[in-house]
């Protein structure tokens, strides 16, 4: 750059205009400009970089077509030979030419996520698929109160029956847990699922893991949120993109978080992201979800 620029211009545009479209659709650029030291204390310098400048209002050289993209940022520090350096940043978003496809953003990307959580036994479709008496004697024997007898299915109690003669210790007896409905015969465990439940409780067995899913939204636009998205928060809601489901029962999805953020104060863009659950075989319940 020639000593004539910089005696001639208090606002040097530099040639280092960069712009990059980033994943989801969205446009940031940056610049940088020299002015003489002690320039900067112009109010009208400071003015030329307000924010919602385009980038030919700040370098006539730049392609017209950026000028979707507003200065979001400036940043301000030292040059050797006594210069003051100016670094801008833009942002923006340019619709594509064409339609996405259907149920789709323009530049949407998704995430699929498939992980375990522990919850209690109670909740295994074996154990709901039990008899209400084979309920009631699990809950028992998970209580800690009664044990699984040397049979396998039925339950009983250990009390103090007597004690030694000799030694005066307590001698323990298992008595068998009678069924109230019909005296002098056992609560049994009927089912075969209800038994091996039963072994596992014995053996202390409390929960079990399950597969739970995630499936994450997220794309860029110049328009935010509404009203009508944010509505179905917490409700049973299609993704966009239509996620592939496990074969198993008739399992829908819930819109379980959604964030926005926005970049840029003039004309600003938004990053959006969505996410949803998947519910077990059964679905969600229509009373809680719909």
């Amino acid at each position: 750059m020639s000593a004539k620029l910089f005696l001639s211009e208090s606002i040097i545009p530099q040639p280092d205009f960069e712009a990059t479209q980033e994943e989801n659709g969205q446009w940031k650029a940056n610049q940088s400009f020299l002015v003489k030291k002690g320039d900067f204390d112009n109010l009208a310098t400071r003015l030329f970089f307000s924010r919602g400048k385009t980038p030919t209002d700040l370098d006539p050289n730049n392609d017209a077509y950026f000028n979707f993209l507003k200065l979001k940022t400036t940043t301000v520090g030292t040059e050797v030979g006594g210069y003051t350096i100016i670094r801008v940043e833009f942002q923006g978003y340019s619709y594509p030419i064409g339609d996405p496809p259907e149920n789709e953003k323009s530049y949407m990307t998704t995430s699929y996520r498939g992980s375990l959580k522990t919850v209690p036994i109670t909740e295994h479709p074996k154990f709901v698929a039990t008899s209400d008496s084979e309920k009631y004697m699990l809950g028992l024997l998970m209580s800690g109160e009664f044990t699984l007898n040397d049979d396998g299915y039925s339950l009983g109690r250990w009390i103090h029956y007597e004690s030694d003669i000799t030694t005066e210790e307590p001698i323990m007896k298992l008595v068998t847990l009678e069924n109230i409905d019909n005296p002098g015969s056992p609560y049994t465990l009927v089912s075969s699922d209800s038994r091996d439940l039963a072994a596992l409780i014995a053996k202390g067995v409390r929960d079990y893991e399950v597969g739970t899913y995630e499936y994450v939204v997220r794309w860029s636009s110049d328009e935010p949120l509404q009203a009508t998205d944010i509505d179905k928060l917490g409700l049973v809601a299609e993704p966009l993109g239509n996620p592939v489901k496990p074969s198993n029962g008739t399992r829908e999805w819930k819109l379980a978080t959604l964030n926005q953020e926005q970049e840029g104060t003039d004309e600003p863009t938004y990053t959006i992201e969505l996410v949803y659950q998947l519910s077990d075989k059964d679905g969600w319940d229509v009373t809680l979800y719909t």
